[in-house]
């Protein structure tokens, strides 16, 4: 088998689509099954691949374009390499945050060790 033929195809539907002035490529591949693979790599090269495979690389296409409409563009963009977002260590607990405090301080394994044991 060749390199050539280890590579896998990229659909001709595969095309870069901008909304709100930002742009991202949506990348289209055969995944040597019968399916299509669904990728996005935003301008900092953070990359973005869909779980499982599309029957068709145009349902691919389609699932790619209802996010970004649904969602935004900007939901596929992700934080340049190395950049955390900064967090408000100043707010209070949520109630479901609290609720699981409470069972993790209340778990006996914790009360009697159990969980340093080895």
């Amino acid at each position: 088998m060749t390199q050539e033929d280890q590579t896998p195809g990229c659909s001709p539907l595969a095309q870069a689509v901008t909304r709100d002035g930002k742009t991202v490529p949506i990348d289209i591949y055969e995944n040597g099954e019968g399916g299509w693979l669904l990728e996005v790599v935003d301008e900092h090269w953070n990359s973005i691949v869909w779980d499982g495979s599309f029957a068709s690389d145009r349902e691919a296409l389609d699932e790619a374009l209802n996010t970004i409409d649904g969602e935004g563009i900007g939901a596929l963009i992700g934080s340049p390499s190395g950049e955390q977002k900064a967090m408000d260590f100043h707010q209070p607990l949520s109630e479901a945050e609290l609720d699981e405090l409470d069972d993790f301080l209340a778990d006996e394994a914790i009360e009697t060790g159990r969980w340093m044991s080895r």
